[in-house]
């Protein structure tokens, strides 16, 4: 099994990996993506990126970080009630206070 950055405390990356896979799970229910294969394929339909179902399931998992473009396009295809939600959770809890977007 592969521990997460905050299972190890390795603090030294702005994200949380944990908190944005419990939320892109979330997200991908309430948008209706059932299988992995069809969120990666809304992925490359939207952004021309592409990424594997297996790489989704170990960034749902916590276990894998998504790339810059990874992350820009997965929140892209989330309906627009998740996005802002999405993109918070993948920022660490005590750096989220500095984002513009923070209330």
């Amino acid at each position: 099994m592969v521990n997460t950055t905050e299972e190890i405390g390795v603090t030294d990356t702005p994200v949380s990996l944990t908190a944005f896979g419990r939320r892109l799970k979330a997200a991908r229910a309430i948008a209706g993506y059932d299988r992995m294969t069809d969120l990666a394929s809304a992925i490359e339909a939207a952004c021309g990126t592409s990424i594997s179902a297996r790489s989704l399931y170990a960034i749902e998992r916590g276990e894998q970080m998504p790339s810059y473009e990874q992350l820009v396009c997965i929140i892209v295809v989330m309906p627009i009630e998740s996005q802002q939600d999405l993109f918070r959770a993948a920022i660490r809890p005590d750096l989220q206070s500095r984002l513009w977007l923070s209330e």
